[in-house]
């Protein structure tokens, strides 16, 4: 999404940084893939979910 704030309601938030990171905080609480920025939950660390990511960078030009 290029442009969240035509979609997004965010006024409540001093960035785009603040808000996705408090959307990803409510949405993973209390779950195996609960997210916290002082460490990578080990969950994000397996093979596949590596894969994926690094398709996903060279599909957008940013892993070559």
């Amino acid at each position: 999404m290029e442009n969240p704030g035509d979609f997004i309601e965010s006024s409540e938030y001093s960035s785009w940084e603040r808000f996705f990171t408090c959307l990803l905080d409510n949405l993973t609480r209390n779950t195996i893939y609960e997210y916290s920025k002082k460490k990578l939950n080990p969950n994000y660390l397996t093979r596949g979910n590596i894969d994926k990511m690094e398709k996903l960078m060279r599909a957008t030009g940013l892993f070559d």
